[in-house]
């Protein structure tokens, strides 16, 4: 019974305090001695752990802490000093108090911390999720009354070896649900940061493509442009061919007209010469017929 006393006050200081709250309460109400103190002298059997608990909230309500919100979204990691928060599954360094965690809250999801300011949550009640038939086999809770055979100081809290190693292999599992819980979170980050860069990357080819439709428009008018410059030059260079030749045979008409003109020059100049030739022949000739008329 002392051995089990002794793991219990390693474990359990909050236990202690409450016991120490609730003793310095009742005395100053003049109860003296309770019940629950008696059965610890006398070393009664120790009773269930959660059906204890309850009755000690039962009977003292100003012993119980005061409840915050902020738990709705977050879980203790055993006996770790820190919480994992159930909407980012990051773990948030926690001792005694929550300004840790109403300000990861603040910062990270102001949405879930506007609606607990708005709307207050009030404490779960651990009694409903009890099993039945432990709540009916509880003499506690079925005749309403506490007997000394179920009260208890907070000394008694004692744990037995099979819900040790049910915690034990409950916060195992909890462990490993975590861990799996931060693989997928990790696996969800790595997925979307590779639609992330499909998606730039998809945006980049329509770009690309974008610009080699613009470029490839650009390259149709050039060529078009390249095309009417080409018949255009085409066009000018036969007109250039056409009057090059009219050209030549205006410069051979001419050539043509020049040697005839030439040659009626030559004529001209050929009779010139026989009309002078025949003007002096007459001359010549009409001198000798005179002369032959005074001869006669």
């Amino acid at each position: 019974m002392d051995e089990q006393q002794v793991e219990v006050e390693s474990v359990g200081e909050d236990g202690e305090m409450d016991g120490a709250i609730k003793g310095i309460l009742r005395a100053a109400a003049g109860e003296g001695t309770t019940e629950a103190e008696v059965v610890d002298e006398e070393g009664e059997a120790p009773v269930d752990e959660g059906d204890g608990k309850e009755i000690q909230e039962d009977d003292n309500p100003a012993n119980t802490r005061k409840w915050s919100s902020v738990w709705v979204h977050y879980r203790k990691l055993g006996q770790e000093p820190r919480a994992l928060c159930l909407l980012c599954m990051e773990k948030i360094q926690h001792r005694s108090s929550t300004s840790n965690l109403i300000r990861h809250l603040q910062h990270k999801h102001p949405n879930e911390f506007a609606q607990l300011e708005d709307h207050p949550q009030k404490r779960p009640n651990k009694r409903k999720s009890e099993d039945p038939s432990r709540l009916a086999s509880s003499p506690t809770l079925a005749s309403g009354t506490p007997t000394r055979a179920h009260i208890v100081s907070p000394k008694r809290d004692v744990r037995t070896p099979c819900s040790t190693s049910l915690d034990r292999y409950s916060g195992a599992k909890w462990s490993e649900g975590v861990r799996i819980l931060e693989r997928e979170r990790e696996l969800t980050e790595a997925l979307r940061r590779v639609q992330q860069e499909e998606g730039r990357s998809i945006q980049l080819q329509k770009e690309l493509l974008q610009q080699f439709r613009e470029m490839d428009a650009e390259r149709r008018v050039l060529q078009n442009q390249k095309c009417e410059q080409e018949q255009e030059h085409a066009r000018l260079r036969k007109e250039k061919e056409d009057f090059q030749r009219e050209k030549n045979e205006l410069l051979r008409e001419k050539d043509e007209l020049q040697k005839e003109r030439e040659e009626l020059q030559k004529e001209k100049e050929e009779l010139e010469k026989q009309k002078q030739e025949l003007d002096s022949w007459k001359t010549s000739h009409a001198q000798g017929q005179a002369s032959g008329f005074y001869n006669c």
